[in-house]
């Protein structure tokens, strides 16, 4: 597994606006400080791009992407199907938020 930071971006295709795909997976050198520290408050975050990045940089940097040969255009829909049912009924308590930060 490659450290988190040294990850770039997979795909070549541009980035749409508020669809979480494999364009969006860009790694950030702050990925690794954010799971490091107990201080993250990913329920601060107001981007859901960002939230569902967040979901896969996780995965990847516990290495279980490629553990599982996780196909990158099936987790995103995966991430995104769950980020929508998530939201149907736009519950305050069980909703995205929760699903990730477990706040």
């Amino acid at each position: 597994m490659r450290p988190l930071e040294q990850l770039t971006l997979i795909g070549t295709n541009n980035i749409k606006p508020n669809v979480f795909n494999t364009e969006t997976l860009r790694s950030r050198n702050t990925d690794g400080i954010i799971f490091d520290e107990w201080s993250f408050d990913a329920a601060g975050l107001t981007d859901p791009i960002e939230k569902s990045r967040l979901v896969w940089a996780m995965l990847n940097a516990f290495g279980l992407v490629n553990e599982f040969n996780i196909d990158l255009n099936i987790l995103c829909e995966f991430i995104t199907q769950i980020r929508g049912k998530y939201t149907t009924h736009n519950n305050t308590f069980h909703n995205f938020d929760h699903g990730i930060t477990g706040k």
